[in-house]
């Protein structure tokens, strides 16, 4: 009987949070030696978009493994020839897997957010599994490793993946509810064997049935997405540390009305680029932009808040209708002083930046470039705020549960 062939796909580029790669991939063949049927384990590291099309041309793989980096804009981050992050769209995954699907049954994206992309996949690949969000490193190799340990014991595809699910829940760490299995139409994964004796069933079920398999499916499967945008880290003292508590009870209150949260907290530091979020937060249903004083001084939530604005096409009611802006007491931003001070900050800021352009490293010029783009609107941006009525100051804020913001956001939601 034909040994069933796994492609590991490694890629992590330059600028991006190591993850634990070589670990994934040592679990996973440690799994799979320990099975009663061998599956054949080929790992390919620092993967370019063209090595996808030489490695599956010469082995013609039965599963095709991807561990790296995901983003909210649905690509898959590769390495240019250079080392440095090349994204991969949605369409260009399908596309590969249509020119190129061969003996491929299963493919796995161990990589953050990368449910739409196995959805695609799955229009011409019969099993595909995605995270439906971020994913943590222990929580990715304990699913990937149970799941291909279960492959080799002859389990059915549906069964290896009900059981990288409850080894992530025997673990106790947090993503049992990320990974989710999703088929091509008229595919049966309870069905599908890639090894033992009942190997190669075609794992047919009538054309007609739409078969997505999620054991716990989310009461929301498409929420609208709300972005927000917050100077995170201000927790050094006991007031800032309340603080970002309230911040954290706020995106709570978010998800209970409906929304899908995303923080650059949460997704940064899962890898994906600065430039990666800021082109997902620009195109976000919705942003809540959470000001302060740390807020208006942080080069970074200054890059966020233009990406709305530039979005906008930095037309008044188009910025206003994208944000809901909560100003926190010590942003000061109430009159024309306030206003023209955060301005010349960063004014001042870009003209040091400017002299100093010979001597700037990799990262700071990115920053330099950025900045080139909005420092002229500070003004603009947060006179535009201030004109709306919303919530301001702390209290105001928190008063019975967030009602205000509930209220906002309830009226705001797409209809579904």
């Amino acid at each position: 009987m034909r040994k069933c062939r796994i492609i590991f796909f490694a890629a992590n580029p330059k600028g991006t949070v190591p993850l634990a790669l070589d670990e994934e991939s040592r679990e996973i063949e440690q799994k799979i030696r320990a099975a009663e049927h061998r599956l054949e384990f080929i790992t390919k590291w620092a993967v370019r978009p063209d090595d996808l099309l030489q490695v599956l041309n010469e082995y013609r793989p039965q599963i095709v493994h991807f561990s790296g980096h995901g983003s909210p804009t649905d690509e898959i981050m590769l390495l240019d020839a250079s080392g440095n992050p090349k994204p991969v769209s949605k369409a260009a995954m399908k596309q590969l897997f249509r020119a190129l699907k061969d003996n491929i049954r299963v493919v796995v994206l161990n990589t953050c957010f990368s449910r739409p992309q196995a959805e695609a996949i799955t229009e011409v690949i019969d099993c595909a599994v995605g995270m439906n969000k971020a994913i943590g490193d222990q929580a990715a190799i304990v699913f990937a490793a149970s799941f291909y340990r279960a492959l080799g014991f002859g389990r059915s595809v549906h069964e290896a993946f009900d059981q990288g699910r409850t080894a992530v829940m025997l673990e106790g760490v947090p993503g049992e509810g990320t990974p989710e299995l999703l088929c091509r139409t008229g595919v049966d994964p309870d069905h599908i064997f890639l090894v033992g004796q009942n190997a190669n069933t075609a794992g047919q079920i009538p054309a007609s049935t739409r078969l997505i398999t999620n054991p716990t499916p989310s009461p929301h499967p498409v929420l609208p997405r709300v972005f927000v945008s917050y100077a995170w880290g201000d927790d050094k003292s006991d007031e800032g540390f309340q603080r970002e508590m309230v911040v954290e009870h706020l995106c709570e209150a978010v998800q209970d009305t409906g929304w899908q949260v995303i923080r650059d907290k949460k997704v940064l530091r899962y890898g994906d680029l600065i430039s990666t979020f800021l082109k997902a937060l620009g195109r976000a249903d919705l942003v809540i932009v959470i000001l302060s004083a740390k807020y208006l001084r942080s080069p970074y939530c200054m890059t966020e808040l233009h990406a709305i604005y530039n979005n906008a096409c930095q037309e008044k009611q188009q910025f206003l209708d994208r944000i809901v802006p909560l100003v926190l007491d010590d942003a000061r931003i109430g009159t024309w002083r306030d206003r023209a001070e955060h301005a010349a900050h960063w004014q001042a800021e870009f003209q040091a930046m400017e002299g100093s352009y010979q001597h700037l490293g990799e990262q700071d010029f990115r920053l330099y470039k950025v900045m080139k783009d909005w420092h002229n609107h500070v003004g603009d941006i947060l006179a535009y705020i201030d004109d709306v009525l919303r919530p301001r100051g702390f209290e105001t804020i928190v008063a019975d549960d967030f009602a205000v913001l509930r209220q906002i956001l309830q009226r705001t939601r797409p209809n579904d």
